[in-house]
Parts: structure tokens; sequence; C-alpha cells
């Protein structure tokens, strides 16, 4: 356990003892409140996972690139088997975007997508975990890994799907070259964009970081400023508006395109290979237990394989390259 995650742990331990008697207990003996607590610190250490364009409201989908016929059985191409349905939890828009634009070429292979819409960060990994649906996609490895800490479930992730890159903004500074003593940089307050920004402004030399520097990272880790750099935090949703009040400002690169921003406007962009791609491309996440259940269960599994597979095809990344212009990356 890393240094950092002590007090968050001891301050969750606190909040519990400090919790009102009297609510109701879920079936594990935690109270309602208890959990909610749980549940939301979960997110709250995690918070990019359902980012969508725009992040309120349905995005403009352009005609699908290259999308087949969606063909019925009684056309006689093609035999949709009733038993061999894959139901998909989602949150975000574009994971919506991604799985209609995946529906007809996994119906071509036999399968019908049936995908369940959920409104808050823990439902989607409930209803897996209690078999309620084959998979969910809406969520980062990393925020995988604490829900099952915290929850002791055993869910997996199948496979990465796409990356959302973070971009360096120019604002009063147009280049990084010309960056002053003192700058003020704009960075998101949310613990994962906040770590991801000292990574990015880590990679181009603008600071330095611990070697042991992780997703996780935090100022403590900084071991050089030589520009004496000024992080401001706000919400990220407001960092590209208050470009003209900032040197730089660090956001990802959707946001820019939801507010008007050209796509090639930044000055540095992550790549696939940085340690924010690895540890925050969202995921086909499902129970680790899936093969060891009966038939119907086992072409489930078959069928989210066959739709990970569609997720990450030349079909799919010609609609995300035309329909995104670069704000999210399909990984290979």
């Amino acid at each position: 356990m890393k240094k950092r995650e002590l007090p968050i742990l001891l301050g969750l331990a606190a909040l519990l003892m400090c919790l009102p008697t009297g609510c109701g207990r879920n079936k594990e003996g935690m109270t309602d409140t208890a959990a909610e607590a749980a549940a939301q610190l979960v997110s709250k250490t995690t918070i990019n996972i359902a980012y969508g364009l725009p992040k309120a409201g349905e995005a403009m989908l352009d005609e699908a690139v290259n999308q087949p016929e969606d063909n019925h059985s009684e056309s006689g191409t093609i035999e949709v088997r009733a038993d061999k349905l894959v139901k998909i939890a989602v949150i975000g828009t574009t994971e919506r975007e991604l799985l209609e634009q995946a529906r007809p070429f996994l119906r071509q292979q036999g399968y019908e997508l049936e995908i369940v819409g959920c409104e808050d960060y823990e439902s989607p990994n409930r209803l897996l975990a209690e078999g309620e649906v084959d998979g969910n996609f809406y969520q980062h490895g990393a925020y995988l890994e604490r829900y099952n800490r915290t929850w002791d479930t055993r869910l997996y992730g199948l496979g990465a799907v796409y990356y959302e890159p973070m971009g360096i903004y120019p604002g009063k500074c147009t280049s990084l070259k010309e960056l002053k003593q003192g700058a003020r940089i704009g960075v998101p307050e949310d613990p994962t964009g906040y770590s991801q920004a000292l990574l990015l402004l880590a990679r181009e030399g603008l600071i330095e970081l611990a070697e042991d520097a992780d997703i996780w990272t935090i100022w403590e880790d900084v071991t050089a400023n030589p520009y004496e750099l000024e992080l401001v935090q706000m919400e990220e949703e407001k960092l590209p508006a208050s470009l003209e009040e900032l040197d730089l400002a660090l956001f990802h690169t959707g946001y820019g395109l939801w507010q008007g921003l050209e796509p090639e406007n930044f000055l540095a962009l992550e790549g696939k290979d940085s340690l924010a791609a690895e540890a925050l491309s969202r995921v086909i996440a499902v129970r680790e237990e899936a093969n060891e259940q009966n038939a119907d269960e086992q072409n489930a599994t078959e069928g989210v394989l066959l739709l990970l597979e569609i997720l990450k095809s030349n079909e799919l990344k010609a609609f995300v390259s035309k329909q995104y212009q670069g704000s999210i990356l399909i990984l290979d």
C-alpha cells in the first residue's frame, strides 16, 4: 500500500464510525449509509470513468461508417438466435454510441445486443456481480481494481477498448518553449485527472516526479519545479473556457472538442503508450467465474468476446476517427 492511500482508508474508517445508527443493513451487514459512503469513496478517488461527448446530453451521431445492413431473420440472410443475448450495462454517452455501432456487426455473428443504461457509477458493477448482465462498459482498470477491493467482488477487465488522451492547451502562453517562471497552469481538480496532469507535465519536462510516481501521483511526489509553476485546480469542464485567464491548461481533448476547440489546438498530447493510457483505458468488464456457469452464460461470454473484437475493429476505428476527431483513441 502506498503511503498516500493510508489517510484515505483511515478517513473512511473514521467516517463509518461516525455514521448515525438506525440505518437499514444490506445483505453484507453493512449499513445502507455506510455502503453509500464506501461507494462514494470509490467514485471520488477515480472520477473520470463515464466521460462522454458532451458530458450531459446526447452527442450528435454522424452516419455510421461502413455499417452493415441491419438484416433480420425474416430476410433469410441472418438468423438471430434468441438464446444468444448479450446484455451490457453502460453509463456514458460515448460507450452507448460505440455499442450501437457494434450492434449490427454482432448480429451478423448470431448475437443480439441489449444495452442496459444506468444512472450511477455503482450500478453497472453491481448488476454484473449479481449476474443481471454479461458485462459492462464504462470504467477504467484503476476504478475496477478499487471497486473490487472495496466490495470484495471478482470482476475483471476482459480487454481495453479506448483511451481519452489528455492534452496541454495554450492560454496566454502559446508555446511550451515560451513558458515563464511562475506560470499559472490549469489542471483538473478530481484526483485521477490531477495525477494524469502531473504525469503529462513531467513527460514534457516541466516538472520532475519521484521514480515510483504512478496514476495516484500527488503534489508531494514532485521532486523539482524549475519553472515554479502554480497549479490552479478546477472542474475539468470549466478549463477550456478559462484559457484566457491561464498560461496553460491540461484537460481531456473531448472537453475541448465539446466546447469548440479544434482537435489539433493542443501543444502536447498523451500517447497510447503512456502510464495513464494503460491505467485509465475503458474496459469491457466481466465476472471472473463466468466460464464456470451454465451453457447460456457460456454463450453470453462468447458473445462478449466477439463484441470486444468488433469494438476494436477497423470499422469502429473509422467511425471513432470521424465522430470524435481524436478525442478518444481505439486501442489495438
